[in-house]
Formats: C-alpha cells, structure tokens, sequence
C-alpha cells in the first residue's frame, strides 16, 4: 500500500497475522487498484502488530540498526490513521509498542537501561 510502514513489515508476518500477501512493487499498485486489490491499511497493520509474530518482529526492529526510521514510519502511520478515525486511538491503547523489561532488546540496551533508571529519580505528583 501507500502505507510507508508496509515496506517494512516481513511477508510472513502478513501471511501470519492476515493471511495476505503483497502483491507487487510501487510500479505496479495503479494496476492493482485497477482491478479491485486491497492495500494495507490501518487494519491489516494492527493485525501485524498484535500477532505473535507480529511481536517478535517489534522485539527485533527495537534492536535494529534501522529502528529510527522503522519507528518514525510506524509512528507516522498510527498518527495518520488516528487523525482518519480518532476512535482508532482505542485500538492502539493495549499494543506494546515500546521495549519493556521483559522484551529482548539486547543485554547491553537492557543493562544500560536498569543503570538509568537506577540513577534516576523517583519522579511522583
């Protein structure tokens, strides 16, 4: 789709989660919408995002060389659907978009990361 965050979602987490497949390069999606074909949408990105397997590939991205630009299109993705339909927010609320202790970021990122907390304030109202 024209979704920027679908260049970055495996083909086997599609297959997985929606049981879709992407059908062709960037050249080709005029034919394609031509002939009735569905593009991915905010749907079949929630779907990628709450599968397991869409999980595991959240986990990998987080340690990726890439993950800023991965997450900056993601990010962009789920505020631009949100903007479409505002009652989208819902959806997003239970998604784990963000490394937490039990997720498997690396060692490194994960020790550097109890070291700050450990130094940091305990910030309360």
């Amino acid at each position: 789709g024209d979704d920027p965050v679908a260049a970055w979602v495996p083909s086997e987490v599609l297959a997985h989660s929606c049981g879709l497949h992407f059908a062709a390069k960037a050249s080709d999606r005029s034919v394609l919408r031509d002939l009735g074909v569905g593009t991915f949408g905010f749907a079949e990105l929630l779907a990628c995002l709450t599968h397991t397997a869409g999980i595991t590939w959240l986990r990998t991205m987080w340690g990726d060389q890439s993950r800023n630009h991965f997450f900056s299109d993601l990010y962009m993705s789920l505020a631009e659907s949100i903007s479409a339909e505002p009652s989208r927010v819902q959806d997003l609320q239970t998604l784990m978009l963000f490394p937490s202790e039990d997720m498997d970021v690396g060692a490194q990122d994960a020790d550097a990361a109890a070291a700050q907390r450990a130094t940091e304030p305990n910030l309360t109202n």
